[in-house]
């Protein structure tokens, strides 16, 4: 109950996702998401670079392997704020 308690409270997007699979199936060619590769995507791949429809969401949302508990903050913002939190799994 701890983890839903800080998903409702932070509405945090806070998940590591295997790709491994789907990289070289991706309509925009497997670079762009190589540029993400342990980096937060929630920018990008919510509607800052490319809106995603709802077969994409839904697809993202089965590679899911991991739920972090810091794992929420965009990268550019961690890096103004100084912050150095490294995501921690709730569990895998």
């Amino acid at each position: 109950m701890k983890f839903v308690k800080i998903v409702i409270q932070r509405h945090l997007l806070s998940f590591i996702h295997d790709v491994s699979n789907f990289i070289d199936s991706h309509s925009s060619g497997r670079a762009i998401i190589k540029g993400y590769v342990s980096k937060d995507a929630i920018v990008t791949f919510y509607g800052s670079v490319h809106d995603h429809n709802a077969a994409a969401h839904n697809m993202l949302a089965m590679m899911r392997v991991v739920v972090c508990k810091y794992g929420g903050e965009v990268e550019h913002i961690k890096k103004r704020l100084g912050h150095v939190q490294t995501p921690i799994p709730i569990f895998a």
